[in-house]
């Protein structure tokens, strides 16, 4: 009788220790690991890494909006705030946005870089793969049609991933780019607000990501982009790291 529960006892301070060891590997994923248990489940079962920060040990940092949803008039600003400071970003955009402001797109293509977020303006995540293509190369025939452009950078719309999108990406050729600092529209109702929010997060390598549709961003962009370069980083264009032939870290894993 005392051996049946001194094995029973085994067995179950096994469970726990397992249980316990379980529960901590997760909430170190959730405090530490950038994208949290969606991106390390999907990248166990995908092996493809969506982009939250570049690896460098050079003082850069990387910049990107996202105007789906964008009154063209804040985009304008924004590109003419870029162009003063010489900064090359990039836009991520849905098909359905650049067919109704092709002449906003046109502006942002003189100097700046295309990212696809899909045709339409609607989540991604828990889709068929038929859908997941067909949203990702209509607008990427877009691009070329419209502009000449190849693109090689897609941004999921609101963030939301899923195994299935991650590999329809990847199997057309993009690298899937998200954000280590985001700047959301209902989130930050002041510059001061915003201001603050990047500048304790940056660190090398840092992709920042603005929802480009308030002049809460228009106002707080100068202010943060100075004081970013006052700390000693430069603003590299994120095609320029992603399409490079030399490899790269990104995330921690060799590209």
């Amino acid at each position: 009788m005392i051996i049946k529960i001194s094995k029973a006892f085994k067995i179950h301070k096994a469970k726990l220790i397992l249980f316990v060891f379980a529960l901590a590997l997760v909430f170190f994923v959730y405090k530490n690991y950038t994208g949290g248990i969606t991106r390390f489940i999907t990248v166990m079962a995908t092996g493809v890494e969506p982009i939250y920060k570049i690896d460098t040990k050079s003082k850069e940092v990387y910049l990107t909006f996202n105007i789906n949803d964008a009154d063209p008039k804040y985009v304008g600003k924004v590109i003419k705030i870029l162009d003063i400071e010489n900064i090359r970003g990039v836009f991520f955009a849905c098909g359905q946005w650049v067919e109704r402001h092709e002449q906003t797109v046109n502006e942002i293509v003189k100097k700046h870089d295309l990212g696809n977020m899909g045709y339409s303006f609607d989540t991604m995540n828990k889709k068929t793969e038929e859908y997941l293509i067909d949203e990702i190369k209509k607008t990427e025939k877009l691009f070329k049609s419209r502009f000449s452009l190849d693109i090689n950078m897609f941004r999921p719309p609101f963030g939301q991933y899923d195994r299935r999108l991650v590999e329809a990406a990847d199997l057309l050729g993009y690298k899937i780019i998200l954000a280590e600092i985001e700047i959301n529209n209902g989130k930050y109702k002041s510059p001061e607000k915003v201001i603050k929010h990047v500048l304790k997060n940056i660190e090398k390598g840092a992709i920042i990501s603005f929802d480009c549709n308030s002049v809460v961003v228009v106002e707080s962009l100068p202010k943060i982009i100075k004081q970013i370069k006052n700390r000693g980083f430069e603003f590299i264009p994120l095609s320029a790291k992603i399409s490079g032939k030399d490899s790269f870290s990104i995330n921690g894993f060799m590209i």
